[in-house]
């Protein structure tokens, strides 16, 4: 749950409004991560990719951006820097979900790969395990910031707020359980003390 603290004598307005804020610009990026995650996973499932029965643990992320753009140059920059984008996201969302269980071992180790080089040398199968994890960050970011504006919306003083921080895209987001079985395949993750993290699976 959100708890907004307000300090006597100074203007509610004034204190939550800058929190609703930086929580509104956090949940829209979120929104248009989850939107590129899903766009990512279309591609994936799109027949351009599927070339064999190992095709979607052996093709790079290289190949996969050539298949699904036909090799236009402008096409294979955005792509690229739409990957890169949800890369450095689910670097966040390993931070933000670590110790919940809500990290899968194929996860954290497509993580730590995206960390460590080059993105094009990611298998499709490792895109596949960043997109997931990005839209559960996702989901996760802006259900923290709809749970604030409800709290805000519940008090008689600041429920005039609540209209201006409502974010397009987020009911979808909201509505995202694609991971709601996850169950014994989500494990720990603890941070090992030298930047990286442990691994600890669900028993």
């Amino acid at each position: 749950s959100v708890k907004v603290d307000v300090k006597t004598g100074e203007s509610i307005g004034t204190q939550v409004g800058p929190m609703l804020k930086e929580s509104k610009l956090q949940a829209s990026g979120a929104v248009k991560m989850f939107d590129s995650a899903e766009r990512i996973e279309k591609a994936l499932a799109s027949g351009k990719v599927s070339a064999g029965p190992l095709a979607s643990k052996t093709m790079t992320v290289k190949q996969f951006i050539y298949k699904t753009t036909g090799g236009n140059a402008e096409d294979i920059k955005q792509t690229r820097q739409t990957i890169r984008a949800l890369s450095e996201m689910a670097v966040e969302a390993r931070k933000e979900l670590a110790g919940q269980g809500q990290v899968t071992e194929s996860e954290a180790k497509a993580v730590e790969r995206a960390m460590a080089g080059n993105i094009d040398e990611l298998t499709t199968a490792e895109l596949a395990d960043i997109a997931k994890l990005t839209k559960r960050a996702s989901n996760y970011r802006v259900r923290a910031h709809q749970d604030m504006v409800d709290e805000v919306g519940r008090r008689p003083d600041t429920k005039g707020l609540t209209p201006f921080y409502k974010i397009p895209g987020a009911e979808r987001v909201l509505k995202y359980t694609g991971d709601s079985d996850m169950g014994g395949k989500a494990g720990v993750l603890q941070p090992a003390g030298d930047g990286s993290f442990n691994y600890t699976p669900r028993r």
